[in-house]
């Protein structure tokens, strides 16, 4: 179907581009081999179609229109800056959200193109699951759902017999086309999704909790937000991509003079120790200062029991996109000794990533129903974050620390398209 959209547009429309793409080279080869199939079993000749040139990755035609075949690769950056009438876009629930919203979608600007999206599911999350959702009513998307005993090319034998020792996950997936969450996503899609039911939160609560991931190396971003005793989660729009660690401090200590915060969780894990370091030195913010170290144990903990607010509907999140893929890109397995290991999963700028997460759950650790126990009475004593004992050690690692950094300097799009061709 795919191969036929891809020749019928080319052939109908001239001067445009159809663009096949998928992951990889071999995935979006399959695509074309499957074009080149069809056009030799259609018993007419080359000249018949109107092909002038073909090679292993393009189809001319002497409309003026041609045919490519590309991958999109880990990034999309050997396609950056194509222009395509129509992308088809094969195991599209395999790409990264980044690529189609950076890359493939401004494909179609100028031309107000059309694109197609065909692929088994993959979780319940991703750009291919967002649009498959929406489609329908008022959207500019269609959807077709088929399953595999829908195929008259495939055997009901050959099902059952493939069906045989798989999970219901697998069955549902590869033989229904139905989506399922991934079996290693901590998080929910629906739980998350359903905690983000539009709006921009505002505080409604007397008693408030500011959740500080501190940025590391790297792309690590220093994120912050801020929660209610409601569950509204009214400062989420604070990530900041250089942000050091006095600096870090220092926009702490003003959040609060903002906000007046009853507690703030700062991640003390690496560079973050730093932060708590210069806190401490304030008398008036210390009081309010607990220092988490994401130990696995520990993170295993905070991570649970923002899974349990969300479950719960405890949360109003913000619409947030980055805060939401985050979310759903958290991975989950179990460690030799049965601890659960959490971890980002893939990569780009919105997975692969937990910046978000950690603060979100520093900042929700401070809820009553689902925090941090020894902290629950609004009466109990404030412990200091560091004893002079602890200070001096940090301080002799941070020192340590500086010295080594100075030696190591299927979806179809279905509007309107105008009609370009008088232009030409």
């Amino acid at each position: 179907m795919a191969a036929w959209l891809a020749l019928h547009h080319a052939l109908t429309h001239a001067h445009e581009r159809v663009l096949i793409t998928a992951p990889s080279l071999r995935q979006s080869s399959l695509l074309f081999d499957t074009l080149y199939s069809e056009i030799d079993q259609s018993g007419m000749s080359d000249d018949t179609w109107g092909i002038e040139r073909d090679t292993q990755t393009i189809i001319e035609f002497d409309n003026g229109s041609a045919i490519h075949c590309l991958p999109t690769g880990r990034n999309g950056n050997k396609i950056r800056g194509f222009t395509a009438d129509m992308i088809i876009v094969d195991e599209a629930a395999f790409i990264q959200d980044e690529i189609f919203e950076e890359i493939l979608q401004p494909m179609l600007f100028a031309t107000q193109g059309r694109m197609v999206l065909a692929s088994t599911p993959y979780g319940m999350s991703g750009f291919f699951y967002n649009k498959f959702e929406a489609a329908g009513g008022n959207s500019d998307w269609t959807k077709l759902q088929v399953s595999s005993y829908a195929n008259p090319l495939v055997d009901e034998e050959d099902l059952e017999e493939f069906k045989d020792g798989k999970t219901e996950s697998q069955i549902k997936r590869e033989v229904y086309g139905e989506f399922v969450a991934d079996a290693d996503q901590f998080f929910p899609a629906d739980a998350v999704r359903g905690c983000m039911d539009g709006g921009r939160p505002k505080r409604q609560g007397d008693t408030a909790y500011l959740g500080c991931d501190i940025a590391g190396s790297g792309d690590d971003r220093t994120v912050f937000h801020g929660i209610d005793d409601q569950g509204n989660v009214f400062l989420h729009d604070e990530a900041h991509d250089e942000m050091g660690v006095l600096e870090a401090a220092n926009y702490i200590k003003t959040l609060d003079r903002q906000h007046g915060f009853n507690r703030i969780y700062v991640d003390r894990t690496a560079i973050g120790e730093g932060t708590v370091e210069k806190l401490a030195e304030d008398p008036t913010i210390e009081r309010k200062i607990t220092a988490v170290y994401f130990s696995l144990q520990k993170k295993q903990q905070i991570y649970q029991r923002l899974k349990a607010a969300l479950q719960s509907e405890a949360l109003h999140l913000p619409h947030d996109k980055t805060l939401r893929q985050e979310l759903e890109s958290i991975g989950s397995d179990k460690t030799q000794n049965g601890n659960l290991r959490l971890y980002p999963r893939g990569g780009g700028d919105s997975s692969g990533r937990d910046d978000y997460v950690d603060s979100l759950a520093l900042a929700t650790f401070g809820l009553p129903e689902f925090g941090d126990d020894a902290r629950r009475s609004a009466g109990a004593a404030s412990e200091p974050v560091f004893s002079s004992d602890d200070r001096q050690q940090a301080r002799q690692r941070n020192t340590k620390r500086q010295q080594r950094s100075t030696r190591r300097n299927v979806v179809m799009d279905n509007r309107p398209r105008p009609n370009r061709r008088n232009r030409r």
